[in-house]
């Protein structure tokens, strides 16, 4: 078994998306177009959130699988998670970081022992420890993002999801300069 880092990568995002949103917005109050950025803040001000969904983001995370569990409990997503019937058995990968006391060289040889009995893949992955590392696709609008920041990224979180959304909020808002957006955000 090897470690691997947890990562967030973002794939895909809506580009100039602040122009975006402003034309979108204004396609209802036919005015004429001026500072996106501005305006942008100014429906974040009056809680208008509709026009952001227009905007989407493409996630590829590297974390455990206890992490995606958490993770997939945010439905108004699109995921595409790594199958355990469909995994490489010959190098098996734990998420840093891994905290835990017993053996899992002894989980890895149970499970290629069952795998090598003739064991289907899924029932054999169901002595796998939920620090199995796993490849997640996360593809959300921003409105959903947001929400998904605003409670992940809190200070009672567990702290390796924490630490998975706060790196994505950081590529997102550096790809899309919409600090005022993906920051300070209250759940209520």
């Amino acid at each position: 078994m090897r470690i691997v880092e947890q990562s967030a990568n973002l794939i895909s995002c809506t580009e100039c998306p602040e122009q975006l949103i402003e034309t979108v917005a204004k396609t209802c109050t036919n005015s004429e177009l001026g500072d996106s950025r501005g305006f942008c803040k100014a429906l974040l001000l009056c809680g208008y959130h509709t026009p952001f969904e227009f905007c989407d983001a493409t996630f590829k995370f590297i974390t455990n699988r206890g992490i995606s569990h958490e993770l997939i409990r945010h439905r108004l997503c699109s995921f595409v998670q790594e199958s355990t019937r469909c995994m490489d058995d010959s190098d098996m990968l734990l998420c840093k970081p891994v905290e835990y006391s017993f053996s899992y060289e002894e989980i890895e040889r149970s499970y290629k022992q069952l795998m090598d009995s003739g064991c289907p893949h899924e029932i054999a992955s169901g002595v796998l420890p939920n620090s199995l590392a796993t490849f997640i696709w996360v593809k959300a609008n921003f409105r959903e993002w947001r929400t998904i920041f605003g409670l992940r990224c809190a200070t009672g979180e567990h702290p390796h999801m924490r630490d998975l959304m706060c790196m994505a909020r950081e590529k997102l808002v550096e790809a899309t300069g919409m600090d005022y957006y993906f920051y300070n955000v209250t759940q209520g």
